[in-house]
């Protein structure tokens, strides 16, 4: 009996802007880069209307190897809206540097935590930077955690036991007993 198991080809990315994220991600991972241009590829993408590699629709990042999943990031009219439901998890020798170096590459901080900071890249995709690769990292809030402070944010007060957090708990709960109304409930570990 022959098993047909799958296999990770691509990692998509959609996005306003492919080039722009593309090379944030070229840039941020080791080894990879954006796929170069031939002239067949432009030839293409001028028979699309599209003259200009900048405003190309899929921009592809690959690894400089050979091995390892490529990145596609494509063009889609729609914003993001909600936190991702898959993100990256990247490591480094020296994360305190590799964060830094994110940061300067257009990424932010979103939060940090004992083994652990949570970032977003130029188009406010999720990922994170994992401090320590001992053990199994567990999903979700575990340990301590604080939030770091965006521009608009409020400061959740020390003590308090709930407050917003990067991971959601979506609760379906009653409403004025008519129907039910699905909210978004996030516990934050202190």
């Amino acid at each position: 009996m022959m098993t047909c198991m799958a296999h990770l080809k691509d990692i998509v990315f959609d996005c306003h802007h492919p080039a722009a994220v593309a090379r944030f991600w070229a840039a941020a991972l080791d080894g990879y880069q954006v796929a170069p241009y031939d002239e067949e590829e432009l030839a293409r993408l001028r028979a699309n209307g599209v003259n200009d590699p900048e405003d190309d629709p899929t921009v592809l990042v690959e690894p400089s190897s050979g091995s390892g999943p490529r990145f596609f990031f494509q063009l889609v009219p729609e914003s993001k809206v909600v936190k991702n439901r898959v993100h990256l998890d990247l490591t480094a020798a020296g994360p305190a540097a590799e964060i830094r170096r994110l940061c300067a590459l257009g990424a932010k901080i979103q939060a940090e935590r004992d083994d652990l900071t949570v970032m977003t890249d130029v188009e406010g995709n999720e990922f994170c930077v994992v401090r320590r690769s001992s053990g199994v990292r567990q999903p979700g809030p575990v340990g301590r955690t604080r939030r770091v402070p965006s521009a608009g944010s409020v400061p959740v007060p020390r003590g308090s036991r709930w407050c917003r957090t990067p991971w959601p708990r979506p609760v379906t709960l009653p409403w004025r007993g008519f129907h039910s109304r699905q909210i978004d409930v996030r516990l934050y570990t202190l």
